[in-house]
């Protein structure tokens, strides 16, 4: 998903709001899109094997064990937040590229209602 500069870190869960003072705000949101919902075991050092550079990326892996190695996070699922940067890419689509309601409907797996309904709360035209 695609994260803007206006997208309110206040929408995280507290867990996330500090991880976002340390990493991007966008590997944030990839770390609660793959990890929401599960406890998160962060080493002390970066294995080899490890998913958290394939996720994040290894520099922002390499900050965030730097940070919590040696906790196991319960990550939240960050509902709110993941929705909202949904609802601008969808909203962004209509927009500058002209999407029809029936490709972002597939594209989120969401209906047209949905979709609509969606452009209409942030005052764009269906």
């Amino acid at each position: 998903m695609t994260m803007t500069s206006n997208t309110p870190a206040s929408l995280l869960p507290a867990l996330l709001q500090d991880m976002a003072e340390h990493i991007p705000m966008e590997a944030v949101i990839r770390l609660a899109e793959r990890f929401g919902g599960t406890v998160l075991c962060i080493p002390k050092r970066l294995p080899k094997n490890s998913e958290l550079p394939a996720v994040l990326g290894a520099d922002v892996a390499a900050k965030l064990v730097a940070v919590y190695g040696g906790e196991n996070l319960d990550i939240p699922r960050a509902c709110r937040m993941i929705r909202f940067v949904r609802n601008q890419e969808i909203v962004r689509l209509r927009r500058q590229e002209g999407a029809p309601l029936k490709d972002l409907a597939r594209a989120f797996s969401m209906t047209m209602r949905n979709v609509t309904s969606i452009l209409r709360t942030a005052g764009a035209s269906p």
